[in-house]
């Protein structure tokens, strides 16, 4: 079985990877907001380009 730790440092290599591309933080935006009505009225009145700022940095840490 897999620890807690060994997970997180999989998940983070995996983002890592995803990020290297320089459009995923955009294109799981689009898909996240498209898959329902209600995940888009959600975040309505979010400034988006501070929110992708804000995960990106987050992944940093």
């Amino acid at each position: 079985m897999t620890d807690k730790k060994s997970v997180c440092e999989l998940v983070d290599k995996s983002y890592g990877r995803c990020r290297m591309t320089g459009t995923f933080i955009d294109e799981f935006y689009t898909e996240f907001l498209g898959c329902s009505p209600l995940v888009a009225e959600k975040f309505k009145n979010t400034d988006m380009e501070q929110q992708k700022r804000l995960l990106d940095q987050a992944s940093a840490t």
